[in-house]
């Protein structure tokens, strides 16, 4: 290194060297000097403390309400998404939506929840770890469905990252083996044992898993990327510092409820205790005197004394500053309304509102058309169609369709007279209205069926008098001219 003394080079080397300076969250030192000077791929940056960070990540929402409630926030958000199938007309697909609605309300191999619940997992195994694994076991045993597709998810701890490969004619790092670029095996441990994160060398009993037969969902943001981080990483170190900053602001503020007081003796002749004398035992049994000063109570002082009072200060009024501060980052970099993270709208008005909402919504349909489609539902949907083909031909032409959850709008009536004029001026389709509500032209036809078998057409009626706005209004009971 040019330019840099043997000792210099030397501390460099150790200090680059030490896992804990690419995700700092991972780290106990991170307030060493060069920290973060690491370079090297994505996934070689992210293997040194990927156990760590997901470990850590997964404690923080365990017991950290901040963390736990951007977690619940981040779950609740992305909702599911529903999967219907159409066929090369763009009409329902009935055959093979029958076979997929079978699925899709029982579809792990341990009977727990449907397929929604399974994309909450997704979600949340993402949060968390920073990647969600699901296998696809085709079972027919114990399984009634007309197609034996079963699903399991697997917790990302169980990936065994660390692993190499034992071949030198392989390319396996990170506990993938890859070919032309591609995954074709993953590397999974078969149980959490206790040191499997701090001696990574040791080999532990393991699951070989085809890349086929796997649903590996994360977000890749460096090329070539392939582990996940945890969402938490960035903010681990705020939501430390604002733990330790609270317990200390607490014990001070309780600190600061007491009253000390120091007695200043300047006769040596006078020195009898300020207080009232009590007998007690010292530790080899012995009598002794103990003189006992209590609050509200008046103490009279000796000739040459002096009384001197302390009391420690509040926590001031910049602290509640500071955490509305770090948690406004802590929200941002987690991709939440710092409203929804803390519940406080304080200064926020309806615009205001509606403006988050909108960014919220955003970013939720990000998520869901770059990641949770095309990582997880789609290749499941098309693993599902070649099974269903082998019980059922017809279903060849069968494609899915994917319906982000609906769209809650901050004033209803509004949304649905800005949806009606877009539709009515050519601003939009109605194909389009409905998908941001969750329906679908089929459903809204089937629906309005159903109203007139039970003859009630007047819902159907946009001149009806029952419908009209102008009748539904009425003046504001609070308003000052009544």
């Amino acid at each position: 290194m040019a330019g840099v003394d043997e000792e210099s080079q030397e501390l460099i080397y150790n200090i680059v060297s030490q896992p804990g300076l690419a995700y700092e969250g991972a780290s106990v030192s991170y307030k060493q000097g060069l920290r973060g000077l690491l370079a090297g791929e994505a996934d070689t940056l992210a293997v040194r403390e990927i156990q760590y960070l997901q470990m850590r990540s997964e404690h923080a929402v365990r017991n950290n309400g901040y963390a736990k409630a951007a977690y619940d926030r981040y779950c609740t958000n992305l909702d599911a998404i529903t999967v219907t199938w159409k066929d090369a007309k763009g009409k329902s697909h009935k055959q093979m939506q029958a076979m997929w609605d079978e699925f899709a309300d029982n579809p792990n191999l341990d009977g727990y929840g449907s397929l929604k619940t399974t994309q909450s997992i997704w979600n949340g195994s993402q949060f968390k770890t920073g990647a969600a694994y699901t296998r696809m076991h085709i079972r027919r045993d114990g399984n009634k469905n007309k197609v034996p597709l079963k699903l399991q998810p697997i917790p990302a701890l169980l990936h065994d990252i660390g692993y190499m490969g034992k071949s030198h004619n392989e390319i396996t790092k990170y506990g993938i083996t890859f070919e032309d670029t591609k995954p074709v095996t993953y590397y999974f441990r078969k149980g959490l044992y206790e040191q499997a994160w701090l001696e990574s060398n040791i080999n532990y009993p393991q699951v070989a898993i085809p890349a086929n037969e796997l649903l590996h969902m994360f977000i890749r943001e460096s090329p070539g990327q392939w582990i996940g981080i945890p969402f938490l990483s960035s903010v681990l170190l705020p939501l430390y510092e604002i733990d330790e900053l609270t317990d200390a602001t607490i014990a001070k503020q309780k600190a600061a409820q007491a009253i000390a007081w120091i007695i200043e003796n300047t006769n040596p002749l006078a020195m009898t205790p300020t207080g009232s004398p009590v007998t007690a035992k010292d530790s080899s049994e012995n009598n002794k005197v103990v003189f006992k000063a209590q609050g509200g109570s008046t103490q009279y002082l000796n000739k040459g004394e002096k009384i001197h009072f302390y009391q420690s200060t509040d926590i001031g009024a910049n602290l509640p500053v500071l955490i509305r501060s770090e948690l406004h980052k802590i929200a941002a970099a987690l991709g939440i309304p710092y409203y929804q993270l803390t519940g406080d709208t304080d200064g926020l008005d309806f615009s205001s509102i509606r403006a988050l909402a909108i960014e919220l919504r955003t970013r939720i349909e990000y998520i869901h058309y770059f990641f949770t489609i095309p990582l997880g539902l789609l290749p499941l949907a098309l693993y599902f169609k070649d099974l269903a083909k082998l019980y059922n031909p017809k279903v060849a032409n069968a494609i899915p369709d994917f319906q982000l959850p609906r769209y809650r709008g901050i004033d209803e009536l509004k949304d649905i007279q800005a949806d009606v004029l877009m539709v009515q001026n050519g601003m939009g389709t109605l194909e389009e209205v409905l998908e941001k509500r969750n329906s679908s032209y089929d459903k809204v036809m089937a629906d309005r069926e159903k109203i007139k078998e039970i003859g009630l057409t007047s819902l159907l009626d946009p001149t009806g008098a029952a419908m009209k706005q102008a009748n539904n209004t009425q003046a504001n009971t609070n308003s000052s001219s009544n």
